[in-house]
C-alpha cells in the first residue's frame, strides 16, 4: 500500500472542502502560482510553508524527525 504524499492529501482535502487554489494561497500568504506549483510537485515547498498550507485549510501538520539507522554494519576488528 503506498502512502499518500503530504502534498496529495492537502490537494484532496482542498477539493472536499471546496476551496480554490487562490482561496489557499491567500489564507496561506502565498501566490496562487506559487500553491500551483507545490500541489503540482514543480516545487517543494519547506516545512514551514507546507505548515502555512495546511493551516489554510484548517489543518495542523506534524513534524516528526527521527534518527533511524540505514544499515548496522559489525565493528572494525
Amino acid at each position: 500500500m503506498t502512502e499518500k504524499t503530504i502534498p496529495t492529501q492537502l490537494v484532496e482535502l482542498r477539493a472536499t472542502l471546496g476551496m480554490s487554489q487562490r482561496d489557499v494561497a491567500r489564507r496561506a500568504g502565498v501566490s496562487p502560482d506559487a500553491l500551483s506549483k507545490w500541489e503540482r510537485g514543480y516545487y517543494r515547498p519547506d516545512d514551514a510553508s507546507i505548515g502555512k498550507w495546511a493551516g489554510a485549510l484548517g489543518m495542523r501538520l506534524r513534524v516528526t524527525r527521527t534518527l533511524e539507522p540505514m544499515e548496522v554494519l559489525p565493528p572494525d576488528k
